[in-house]
């Protein structure tokens, strides 16, 4: 399978959640890192600025989805932050949008393999 330039970072700290996105991620050719809370996350874009998209959950310890996403765009400005939450709200929403998340996923996800 070809391996895709891309980067990404995963933010969570449900390690089940970390795993199964890392699998789907990798199993399409990403290189993907992972990161337990904001802090970790942080360290690891300053380390490694080709990271274009970040998936982080809006609860965490240490530091919460919102303050990451604002924190991660003044390292890199072009980085596409995506919400991972189970807590969906319009305020929640709106909050990430506006530090310039580009989506968000509603956990528990489910993933699902097409049959040709």
């Amino acid at each position: 399978m070809p391996k895709h330039k891309e980067k990404i970072l995963i933010a969570d700290d449900e390690l089940i959640i970390r795993e199964v996105l890392h699998e789907l991620l990798t199993d399409e050719g990403f290189t993907v890192e992972l990161a337990s809370d904001g802090d970790k996350a942080l360290k690891i874009l300053s380390e490694q600025k080709e990271i274009v998209v970040l998936f982080t959950d809006i609860m965490m310890p240490k530091m919460d989805g919102i303050t990451l996403i604002h924190k991660a765009k003044e390292i890199n400005p072009d980085i596409v932050p995506i919400i991972m939450t189970g807590y969906a709200t319009i305020e929640t929403a709106r909050a990430a949008v506006k530090e310039g998340a580009y989506d968000y996923v509603l956990k528990p996800f489910e993933t699902s393999e097409q049959e040709e």
